[in-house]
């Protein structure tokens, strides 16, 4: 009876660690260099392919990119790269890393390209239907994978399809049930496509692997107070979904579909008007980067994938609790 006790304890205690750091907090805000060449394109990333699959939010521009250090807070010298393989359409995404080892994304602008960022190589460039006049997002699980690209047309209705990288072959893919405001999407480490399907305020998820038929959906918080902008999401490396508002923050969900609460700037949060496209992105020790045009460049830690020292501790604590009682205990017993 006393052991049974001692053990709801420690799930008690285990219960209130959880609940300790399931939040998402303020840490800082970035200052994007005055030289960098605007505007800011959005990109997506994908936690599925291995080593360098997340990636810091390093400002891409339609003409260079600068990488940020988030030890010190600081963005690197931009880099120039070929102008010819980007426009203020662009968007990327980021797939993992290139045969020379060197990180690559894929972008699109009427072309897919594999394009090495740490040595300004093009890997390989695929022309798309002329069809599409506008890239929505884009999103791939690996460099070898089918890239799934929603592109809007000259009559501005949006589709899915999917871009062999090889060959440049397009294959309309229809999401079922989802609406005309579906535009963005990632792939998450389960192998299955998330988009946002905005106009019926949820996320839905589709199977590559069986013609991308639908397997699920979650709601989004109906609260009219928690706003989810019409923009590229982002999948944490413990399953997560973070959301942005438009305004410095946003909301977020476990792996469950099960809304966790919403996160916002502090009050002395220092903020700066950008031009770009808005996104949100995360990395893989639980830091989350909210990019807004109006409110600038913001780093959030999510506590559930990087638990706080007071929490180990007391983990810690009540585990040794029980190992000393049980130790106490037995004799008695015996």
């Amino acid at each position: 009876m006393k052991n049974n006790l001692l053990i709801k304890g420690l799930f008690a205690l285990l219960a209130l660690a959880s609940s300790a750091f399931a939040e998402v907090n303020y840490v800082r805000a970035f200052d994007i260099p005055g030289t960098f060449a605007y505007p800011i394109i959005s990109s997506s990333q994908s936690p599925t392919s291995g080593v360098g699959a997340y990636r810091l939010p390093d400002a891409f521009s339609e003409l260079e990119y600068a990488a940020l250090d988030v030890s010190t807070g600081m963005f690197g010298g931009a880099v120039t790269y070929p102008g010819f393989l980007v426009n203020t359409d662009t968007v990327f995404a980021w797939v993992g890393q290139s045969p020379t080892g060197a990180y690559s994304f894929l972008v699109t602008r009427g072309l897919i390209t594999v394009y090495s960022i740490n040595d300004t190589v093009s890997l390989g460039t695929v022309p798309l239907s002329a069809a599409f006049s506008r890239a929505r997002s884009l999103a791939a699980q690996s460099l070898e994978s089918p890239v799934s690209l929603i592109a809007e047309d000259n009559d501005h209705n949006t589709a899915h399809c999917t871009v062999d990288p090889a060959t440049g072959v397009m294959t309309h893919r229809p999401l079922a049930g989802t609406s005309a405001t579906t535009h963005f999407m990632a792939y998450g480490a389960d192998g299955l496509l998330y988009v946002l399907d905005y106009g019926n305020d949820r996320i839905a998820s589709f199977d590559p692997a069986n013609a991308f038929a639908p397997v699920g959906s979650f709601s989004l918080n109906p609260d009219p107070e928690i706003l989810v902008a019409n923009q590229q999401f982002a999948i944490g490396v413990n399953g997560s979904f973070y959301f942005a508002d438009g305004q410095g923050g946003g909301s977020y969900y476990n792996s469950l579909g099960q809304f966790q609460g919403t996160f916002g700037l502090s009050e002395d949060a220092a903020t700066a008007s950008y031009t770009g496209a808005s996104f949100i992105n995360t990395d893989a020790e639980g830091n989350i980067f909210v990019y807004d045009s109006a409110k600038g460049l913001h780093q959030y830690q999510d506590t559930r994938v990087v638990p706080e020292p007071g929490t180990f501790a007391l983990l810690g604590l009540g585990a040794l609790t029980l190992l000393f009682r049980r130790r106490v205990i037995r004799p008695a017993i015996g």
